[in-house]
């Protein structure tokens, strides 16, 4: 949709400003004409500069969830639709939900309109649409994917703000190490060398790592630095996204945390396809498509062919690297056996988060304490190392 800076004169005679989107230099005049402004002149802008910035998570769990509290409040869609465009503040996602909204009154149904914008409204999203269109009830489809996104935004959040204080604890201790390697070990060699005494293995480390700081900083750094930059290279290449995906659920002590983020994640999303009349198979595929972990994609493709091909959801669970459950396979039998698979996985998510968060909650506690552990052995080795040499130093006197 075209983006106009329009020019006008109000009532008392001050010229004013502003820019809109609309389909065209008619429907800027009226738009002008309703703030009870006098049409002046009116021409297009670049929306390229719009384009830049990033359409976060965030935004779009607010949209979600302010579309299905609209609609099961009785607003008509477009209404609705027209309402979240004006509210947001974010400029190109204004444009596409007014996009999609005169899509709407062209007589495209909102799933296809969805479509028309696949950079932002994904294929998951679109098939919770055409879930709700199919069933009539597009308040309710909206406000079960308002419901995932809010408890994935939820969940971000709770990890962000656990992560702040351990995040800050490290910096400040690894520039604090910097210092002391840089500064303070330095004084220790010259007053070792000067008893020319020996000394032990850990002292020795020590002050060849100060030796190496102090002498050749700018080289370390660069190296550093380097090094960085190809280890972020690595892992935005094909490859390297797969390994780091996979590398995930390898990680002792949280592996099964992780597999129960993306156990819940997969179950809610297919229980609500399932329960809009989607086929398993394609909903399996939807779901996979709207994964970005390479690791967890596959693997649920991988279910989408064994269910293709005739096996059953359960089986194809059993014989699955990430979703292998028996508590789940149970409840999944139990769905299959009386023709209600979506209520039982509905069943199944609630669990599943009940489980998250309380895996979360341990594993946030634990990890301030083992952190400053780790610190405090760090500091001790070092502290031993520099002193260990003084406790001999009689003898070498002598």
């Amino acid at each position: 949709m075209p983006y106009y800076r329009w020019q006008g004169v109000d009532l008392s005679g001050q010229v004013r400003s502003g820019k809109l989107f609309a389909r065209s230099l008619t429907d800027v005049q009226a738009a002008v004409a309703r703030l009870e402004i006098g049409f002046i002149a009116a021409q297009q802008a670049d929306t390229i500069n719009l384009r830049l910035k990033p359409i976060t998570s965030t935004l779009k769990a607010d949209f979600i969830h302010h579309l299905a509290t609209l609609l099961k409040a009785g607003v008509r869609l477009h209404d609705a639709l027209m309402i979240s465009a004006r509210t947001t503040k974010h400029t190109y996602f204004k444009e596409v939900l007014f996009d999609t909204a005169h899509a709407l009154q062209e007589g495209i149904s909102l799933h296809e309109a969805f479509k028309l914008h696949p950079e932002v409204f994904d294929e998951l999203t679109c098939a919770i649409a055409y879930v709700g269109e199919k069933s009539g009830n597009l308040a309710a489809s909206f406000q079960q994917l308002s419901e995932r996104t809010v408890f994935l935004e939820q969940f971000k959040k709770r990890l962000r703000a656990t992560l702040i204080m351990p995040s800050i604890t490290l910096i400040a201790f690894m520039a604090l190490m910097a210092l002391f390697f840089i500064v303070v070990v330095p004084r220790f060699e010259s007053f070792f060398l000067s008893f020319k005494m020996p000394l032990p293995a850990t002292t020795q480390f020590v002050l060849l790592v100060s030796s190496v700081l102090t002498s050749s900083s700018t080289f370390v750094i660069s190296s550093i630095l380097f090094s960085a930059l190809l280890i972020i290279g690595y892992t935005f290449s094909t490859w390297g996204k797969q390994y780091k995906d996979q590398f995930l659920f390898y990680i002792p002590g949280l592996r099964n945390w992780f597999k129960l983020i993306y156990t819940t994640r997969f179950l809610q999303l297919v229980s609500i396809l399932a329960a809009g009349g989607i086929p398993l198979a394609q909903a399996l595929k939807i779901v996979a498509d709207s994964f970005s972990n390479s690791w967890v994609k596959n693997n649920i493709r991988q279910l989408c062919d064994k269910v293709e091909s005739g096996t059953s959801f359960t089986y194809a669970l059993q014989s699955n690297k990430l979703f292998t459950s028996e508590y789940l396979e149970a409840l999944t039998t139990v769905g299959e056996n009386s023709g209600d698979l979506a209520h039982v996985l509905n069943y199944a998510t609630l669990i599943y988060q009940e489980r998250v968060y309380a895996y979360t909650h341990k594993i946030t506690t634990l990890i301030q304490p083992l952190l400053l552990l780790v610190l405090a052995a760090g500091i001790a080795v070092l502290v031993v190392a520099l002193y260990l040499p003084l406790f001999t130093l009689s003898t070498v006197i002598n």
